[in-house]
Order: C-alpha cells, then structure tokens, then sequence
C-alpha cells in the first residue's frame, strides 16, 4: 500500500499545472499539525507566497481557494481526499497528521531531498534541473530557506560562465529537433558568422558550455561555444538528422577537450611527471586512456595516452608547467619545447 501512495503523489503532483501545484503545497502546511486558520489569513499567507515565487500581485480570490478546497477534498486522481473541514469559521484538517504529502514522504526522505536540491541549485541554469528543482519543491515543501541550510557541497565560483543566457533556447531546439539560426562571432575575427545548425548535443568542458551540430552551409560538425554566440533562433522546417557516424557518448572519446582536428587519428602520447604532480595526474588522469607506463626511483611517472593531438591537449600539458615532460612523439615534445622558451623570454 506504502508504495502504491508513493506512486500516487508522484503521478499527481506531475499532472498538476505549476501554479495549482504550489498552491495546494502552501494550504496543505497552513493546515498541518492541527492548525485553524481563518478564510482570510489563508488567503494572505497563499498570495504573499503566490507573489514571493510568481511574482503574481494580484495574489488569489476566495473564489480559487474554496475552489482549491473542493479539488483538494475529491478522491485521487482528481484530489487527495484532503478532509478540509470548517468549524466556527475556521478551516483544519479533521485528521491531525493528514498531509497530502504525508503518504510518500518522511522525515529522512525530506531531508534528503533537501540535500539534492541543494546540489541541483548550482546547476540552475540548465532548464531540464530547473523543471526538476521546481518538481521536488513541489513533492517536498522545501522551501529555500531548508536548501541554503543543507547546502554543504560547493562548486567552482566560476561555473556561472558568460553566454549561460542561451541555454534554454539551446537546449529546447536539442529536445524538440528545430534548427537554430545563429548569429556567431570566433575569436580573432571582427565580423560575426551567419549560421544554420542543427544542434545535436549540448556539451561542457572546463566551466565553458558548446552546442555540437551539423552546420548546413559549411557541411560539417562545428562545435560553437556558447559565450561566443551573439544571437540564436529556432527556426522551422526540416531537420537534418546525425550522420551515421555520429555517436554522442564516443564523438570526443578520442581528444580532450571538444576541438577534434580533421583528418587526424590517435597518437601515443608519452610523457613524464615528477613526484610532486605524479599522484594527481594518476588519480585524475588527462584522458580515459591513460595508462601507467612506469614508475622510478625517485617516484616520478611515466604515463601514456591514446589521443588525437589538439589544443586542449597542449594547454592540459602546459598547465603542469615543470613538473612534466612530453617524451613522444618528438614533434610534440619540440612543439612544447618553443612554447616554454617563448613563456620563459617573457620573463627575462
């Protein structure tokens, strides 16, 4: 019985609309615990949180909330069989413990959403997370102040990057297959591209987000940033499914980063680490290839990797400054080399 309740809330509170939602969450812990509140008060405490969340000043009518009394009373799947009673003017639950919520959830699994919420909050800007947030605030009754107090896992400051303004139009034309028309200005250009890309794939390397398409004019995938794109619009008409060798969960296996150079396969990519950095790079290796080749005496490593060279490749390696050395291929190693010289005469 326990999980077919469980069910029931879930599928529910799904098929309510946002607003109706909220509501019944805010009469339903005005009404917990034995509590009698007038019409009135009632109807202050839904519009103050009505405007609060919706920015809704118009608040609600009596009019909605005995209407939301009635709907609250009916048997599922209409209602919840909420026994909303009104004594001398004063409206509680008949049943002390009742709450529409009561059924699904306990203590633990509150506090445990709460603690989810908490998580997701960081990822806001993603809309499919907001949809979810708004869902499990909504099965819940966690209110902000609850999240803020169980916020206890902290995200890089600069994960709020520029161009996060596009997400939603980004992410709707990936969901619903629409074609976006994109205006596009690279870096080191001074006039911007007209595009038409089909969006594919949403992707984030390094606190940067990049919509992955076919690019109708050019013919090709292009990965275009999001801090770069100037403006985006759907457009309608058809749309240009994948090539057949485009597969999301192995189009970047073979590079770091999401610059795949054309014409390009994998190389062996040797390298060694002194004992200061060795760990890290062992525990949180540059690629999934990476293997470990040897480790010698004065505990410094050799690793190996299985990549397609490209920028991002280069910078990682840079990054680690004089605690690595590239041993193979040689170009590389030289290719490397004329970058650290370069880096170093601006010091002299």
């Amino acid at each position: 019985m326990k999980n077919k309740n469980t069910i029931f809330i879930f599928v529910n509170v799904m098929g309510l609309n946002k607003k109706a939602a909220f509501r019944y969450r805010i009469i339903d812990s005005l009404l917990q615990n034995g509590y009698t509140r007038t019409i009135d008060e009632i109807q202050e405490r839904v519009s103050e949180a009505l405007r609060s969340e919706f920015g809704d000043e118009e608040g609600i009518s009596k009019r909605t909330l005995y209407y939301d009394f009635e709907t609250m009373r009916q048997p599922p799947p209409i209602g919840f069989n909420a026994p909303i009673e009104c004594r001398q003017g004063l409206y509680q639950y008949s049943k002390k413990n009742f709450s529409i919520f009561a059924p699904a959830l306990k203590e633990a699994d509150k506090n445990l959403i709460a603690k989810a919420l908490s998580v997701l909050e960081e990822l806001h800007y993603i809309p499919i997370v907001r949809e979810l947030i708004a869902l499990l605030k909504d099965i819940s009754g966690t209110d902000d102040r609850i999240i803020q107090d169980e916020n206890h896992v902290i995200f890089e400051q600069q994960r709020i990057s520029s161009g996060l303004e596009k997400m939603d139009i980004v992410q709707y034309a990936v969901d619903n297959k629409k074609p976006l028309s994109i205006i596009y200005l690279p870096f080191y250009e001074e006039m911007p591209l007209n595009m038409l890309l089909f969006p594919y794939l949403i992707k984030e390397y390094r606190n940067r987000w990049y919509v992955i398409g076919w690019e109708k004019r050019a013919g090709k995938i292009y990965n275009l940033a999001f801090d770069r794109i100037v403006s985006a619009e759907t457009e309608d008409g058809p749309f240009i499914p994948p090539p057949d060798n485009f597969n999301p969960a192995a189009w970047f296996s073979d590079v770091v980063g999401v610059t795949i150079p054309e014409n390009r396969k994998p190389e062996k990519i040797v390298f060694k680490v002194l004992s200061d950095s060795a760990p890290y790079i062992r525990t949180k290796p540059i690629h999934h290839s990476q293997l470990l080749v040897d480790k010698l005496n004065d505990n410094s490593m050799i690793f190996s990797i299985e990549v397609i060279p490209n920028f991002e490749l280069e910078m990682t390696l840079l990054g680690y400054g004089d605690n690595l050395e590239v041993l193979q291929p040689e170009w590389l190693r030289e290719k490397i080399e004329k970058r650290l010289i370069k880096a170093l005469n601006y010091y002299r």
